[in-house]
C-alpha cells in the first residue's frame, strides 16, 4: 500500500458539513415550489454531496496527479448516463417534459 503524500483532510469537518448539507435538503424538500424545480434542488446537492464522499473519504483528490485514467474513470459514467437518457426520450414521451422550466 502506498503511503500518503500531503495533508490529511478535517475529516471531522467534512463529515459535519455533509450532515449540514443533508439538513438542507430535508428543510428544501418542505418548501413550497414546482416539483421538477425541487427536483433539480435536491439532485444537485446530492451532486454535490457525492463529489464531497468521492474527493475526500475515497481519496480521489489526492490521485489526480497520478494519471489522466481517473478522468476516464469519473467521466465515463455521465457519458453513459446522457445516452442512456437521450436514447429513452422517444419511449418516455417529449424532451420539454423533463425540464424544469
Amino acid at each position: 500500500m502506498a503511503e500518503f503524500e500531503g495533508k490529511h483532510p478535517n475529516y471531522w469537518f467534512l463529515f459535519v458539513l455533509l450532515g449540514v448539507l443533508t439538513g438542507v435538503e430535508v428543510w428544501a424538500a418542505n418548501w413550497d415550489l414546482e416539483k421538477k424545480t425541487l427536483v433539480v434542488i435536491l439532485v444537485a446537492f446530492a451532486l454535490v454531496k457525492a463529489g464531497m464522499v468521492a474527493l475526500y473519504f475515497m481519496h480521489l483528490r489526492f490521485e489526480w496527479a497520478k494519471g489522466k485514467i481517473l478522468y476516464v474513470i469519473v467521466g465515463a459514467p455521465f457519458i453513459l448516463v446522457l445516452v442512456f437518457a437521450f436514447g429513452l426520450l422517444p419511449d418516455v414521451g417529449k424532451f420539454t417534459d423533463f425540464l424544469p422550466f
